[in-house]
């Protein structure tokens, strides 16, 4: 079994909890809560994991739940090389959730995510 699918299987119980179902998962996958496997590594904080799945095409802007997308999900947990990873992989700070764009909550958040994605220093800082 290739690495990909092995990483992709080892999320199964995450996407598909109390036996929904022991499908495959793919790149496209969309488990219970409408999330990707690139949102669920972005969760989990796993860099390494989500430059797999990107590398392998996984879509940096995929939609899940709330219609947010994994560079929201990276800001929210404030994790600067995990934004850096998604923006190179074109990620699109411009697309909105429920909460707002990424770009918004980056500034909302400041600090050094905010510098990313505006260019300009957090004067709060």
């Amino acid at each position: 079994m290739p690495a990909i699918d092995k990483l992709l299987q080892s999320i199964s119980e995450v996407m598909f909890p109390d036996g929904m179902g022991n499908q495959p998962i793919s790149l496209e996958s969309h488990g219970y809560d409408g999330d990707t496997p690139l949102h669920v590594f972005a969760w989990r904080n796993d860099v390494a994991a989500a430059k797999l799945l990107l590398g392998a095409g996984a879509d940096p802007n995929a939609r899940g739940e709330m219609d947010d997308t994994p560079l929201h999900v990276a800001i929210t947990q404030n994790n600067v090389d995990l934004v850096i990873l998604l923006l190179g992989y074109g990620a699109n700070p411009d697309l909105r959730s429920e909460f707002g764009s990424a770009r918004e909550l980056a500034l909302d958040s400041g600090g050094a995510i905010a510098t990313l994605l505006t260019g300009k220093a957090d004067k709060r800082l």
